[in-house]
């Protein structure tokens, strides 16, 4: 199992949506300690899927690079920008890649969620 904190490094940078209570496909997920696994997605390709988010089901990170992505998932990249003219992430293919490879095989691990605020 993979401790995505493990390193100094960031690995990737990610956006999730603004907090809207928790609500299915609206909000970002609480701050938290969450388990994840590896898997093949049919439409968006490799993602990790982020389980026992408290009221919530189906939460993934996958590639995006905004708010018209998420639908209540994280989105991986390699930088902050604005994509829509509001916060974003860019070359978000790169970024997942980078945190599968970092993953080095492994299936599972473990991701920490917690507040950021950075102005893009």
């Amino acid at each position: 199992m993979v401790d995505i904190r493990r390193t100094r490094q960031p690995i990737a940078v990610s956006y999730e949506l603004p907090w809207r209570d928790n609500q299915n496909n609206v909000s970002c997920i609480p701050e938290g300690t969450y388990r994840f696994t590896v898997e093949k997605h049919p439409a968006k390709g490799m993602v990790l899927r982020i389980h026992d988010v408290p009221f919530r089901e189906g939460v993934l990170a996958h590639i995006g690079n905004g708010e018209s992505n998420s639908e209540g998932c994280i989105l991986t990249g390699e930088m902050f920008e604005r994509f829509q003219d509001k916060p974003g992430v860019q070359k978000s293919i790169k970024g997942m890649a980078d945190v599968l490879l970092y993953m080095d095989g492994e299936t599972e691990g473990i991701l920490h969620i917690r507040k950021a605020h950075y102005d893009v």
